[in-house]
């Protein structure tokens, strides 16, 4: 057989499909291995180019197949489904991954080390209890609404939503002792610090008990998330003082402490960028081109990037843009030249990619952020 010089992977949990070519880019594998059998395999073939799709467990592949001499690149999957021939099946998928690894324009994904891994689960974990909580929290909201109890949405209006699913009609010192066991319970988290008002009898009682009794459920779970994203950003503010990037980026107006270390642990080196608008655009806050025949034509952002990413910096903006108003900084001037013409939430997309261009010359370059005044350039100037 002759010697392998390229070999495509089609990962899965236990069947994995092996495509390998030599270097006249004639198929000498073919091949179907079991999960045990993957490490082995690699490491009694010479040292060749190993391809596999960007997906599930592809990083840790990577770095164990990596760690065996191997030159390992990682193919995003939108960019290997061309290559693929008619039908569907693993041999053809294996086959696609071998031939796109092997063009010489091909873009490849970074391999990522296990603690930039663990930072990303984090952070998504994180991001998943949030939406349960707001799940829990509107279905709160909805069933109290059936009886005619009405309050304003948000995780600030939570212990109101409790206060009247915890308060005892029979009489005012069983009201009054619901009251004090549910402001211990939300001191003791420090999660929601609310003075609690008294509510009318009436009211109360129009509660049925069957009901009371589920949404203390719904209560409870709540606060049993509000404990565990307690927990996650007590980890996150310990990587932030332990690591100088995302100390830099926190400084940066409209990045805090969750995009700071978002930023620090879910992308690549950003030397790997070559500037500021590369990185936007791997992000998905450019425009997406329909140009054809000398007509430049700009769509709505691609969102072909880190979803999870592109929101941080969407919601920094948002709230960025109301602290711009007044100021002189050349960003705040940009802003508000910018706002005067075009509508506001098209403003703030185009402040995120600002962000995103600022986050990865901080990251790129390892300086601080640097506002810098109009008045402050022309007395620099004179």
């Amino acid at each position: 057989m002759s010697e392998i010089t390229i070999i495509g992977v089609d990962l899965a949990k236990n069947v994995f499909q092996l495509h390998g070519v030599d270097a006249n880019h004639r198929p000498v594998l073919r091949r179907q291995l079991r999960r045990t059998q993957m490490l082995p395999f690699f490491a009694k073939i010479p040292p060749c180019l190993v391809v596999m799709e960007a997906c599930g467990s592809a990083h840790y592949w990577a770095r164990e197949i990596g760690a065996l001499g191997h030159e390992v690149r990682l193919v995003p999957p939108a960019y290997a489904r061309p290559f693929a021939k008619r039908g569907k099946s693993d041999s053809i998928d294996a086959e696609a991954v071998c031939e796109a690894g092997a063009r010489p324009s091909m873009r490849f994904v970074p391999v990522k080390s296990p603690e930039a891994q663990a930072l990303g689960a984090l952070h998504r974990t994180r991001a998943l209890l949030d939406k349960q909580r707001t799940m829990l929290i509107n279905a709160l909201r909805a069933h109290l609404a059936e009886f005619g109890f009405v309050a304003g949405k948000g995780v600030s209006n939570v212990p109101n939503l409790a206060r009247i699913v915890e308060e005892a009609p029979p009489s005012r010192n069983a009201r009054a002792k619901a009251r004090g066991q549910l402001r211990e319970t939300f001191e003791r988290d420090q999660l929601y610090l609310v003075q609690l008002k008294p509510i009318e009898r009436g009211l109360i009682s129009r509660l049925p008990d069957i009901a009371r009794g589920a949404l203390r459920g719904l209560l409870h779970m709540i606060e049993q998330v509000n404990l565990q994203l307690g927990a996650i950003e007590k980890e996150l503010r310990a990587f932030h003082r332990n690591n100088d990037t995302s100390q830099r980026l926190a400084a940066t107006p409209g990045i805090g402490l969750i995009t700071a270390t978002a930023l620090t642990g879910l992308t690549p080196d950003a030397t790997s960028f070559k500037n500021g608008r590369h990185f936007a655009a791997w992000m998905g806050i450019t425009p997406r081109q329909d140009s054809t025949g000398g007509k430049t034509r700009l769509l709505g952002i691609s969102k072909a990037g880190n979803g999870y990413l592109r929101r941080l910096l969407v919601l920094g903006a948002t709230s960025m843009l109301r602290s711009l108003e007044g100021k002189t900084t050349r960003l705040a001037l940009w802003a508000q030249g910018l706002l005067a013409r075009r509508p506001k939430k098209v403003v703030i997309v185009a402040l995120a990619n600002k962000l995103a261009r600022i986050a990865w010359a901080i990251m790129a370059k390892g300086e601080p952020y640097r506002a810098g005044t109009i008045e402050a350039q022309a007395g620099a100037a004179a």
